[in-house]
């Protein structure tokens, strides 16, 4: 397996979609609001894109999304031994898990 410094993970390239989306923008200052642009949402629609596929079909396509970026960003001698964590067994999907529990027992 790839070391965990040499891999790109979703959310390492969601915290760059918002930098760049901030750094194009023409605000001086930031802002989780700007204007109708909301940077937390946009943020938390990246990062559940990565790390809760609705299906096998869809996480086959993030993990050779996420291998194609490692390849490109590290160059394939260094990505071809990257195979993409099990996003089950991520620490957001486990936070989201958290979160379903929580919503549910406050329910009762």
């Amino acid at each position: 397996m790839t070391p965990m410094f040499l891999c790109l993970l979703g959310t390492i390239i969601t915290y760059v979609a918002v930098q760049l989306r901030f750094a194009l923008s023409n605000v001086r200052s930031w802002r989780p609001i700007n204007g109708d642009f909301d940077y937390k949402e946009f943020y938390r629609f990246i990062v559940d894109f990565f790390e809760m596929p609705p299906g096998p079909a869809s996480k086959n396509c993030i993990n050779a999304l996420l291998l194609w970026w490692n390849r490109k960003v590290f160059g394939s001698h260094n990505a071809s031994n990257y195979s993409p964590q099990d996003y089950a067994r991520t620490l957001v999907s486990k936070l989201e898990a958290q979160r379903v529990t929580q919503e549910r027992i406050s329910l009762i």
